[in-house]
């Protein structure tokens, strides 16, 4: 994703094994600023946590979509068959904890999502809502100033 600015970021999700938890997805993220010539560190999402709250989150991170604003991204992924986002408002150096999307339904499951922004504060995502044996599309909004996600009414 390009930030309308000159930066460019990156994320994907990688299975981890460890000996004291088991299989774990987590998300990644790198960014470039010279279109995509050479890439800076790869970090983990979220590696601002203190250890407890990482030990807490010890879930499957997987599917991330992100999208910038100038100094703004946002990063949404599933986490327990529930969509979270997490933003950065200085260009990828710190990390709000994750917060799970609000939706009219706690228990349905989204999947096949996309995130996008407009580049003028705005963050969208379109999701398909499986409850009850039927598929619904769900559209999200947020901006910068608002936290987190909400449906609209």
């Amino acid at each position: 994703a390009w930030n309308g600015e000159g930066q460019w970021m990156c994320v994907w999700d990688t299975l981890q094994v460890s000996t004291a938890f088991g299989f774990d997805f987590d998300v990644y993220w790198t960014t470039s600023t010279n279109g995509g010539a050479t890439w800076n560190q790869t970090m983990m999402l979220n590696i601002s946590l203190t250890r407890e709250q990482m030990l807490e989150d010890q879930v499957w991170q997987q599917v991330p979509r992100v999208a910038g604003h100038k100094s703004a991204w946002m990063v949404v992924y599933e986490s327990e068959n529930r969509l979270v986002e997490t933003r950065s408002l200085d260009h990828g150096r710190t990390w709000s904890r994750p917060v799970q999307l609000i939706v009219d339904d706690p228990v349905a499951q989204l999947k096949n999502f996309v995130l996008v922004t407009d580049h003028a504060g705005g963050f969208f995502v379109s999701s398909t809502k499986f409850q009850r044996g039927q598929r619904q599309v769900v559209f999200v909004r947020n901006t910068l100033s608002s936290s987190p996600f909400l449906c609209p009414t």
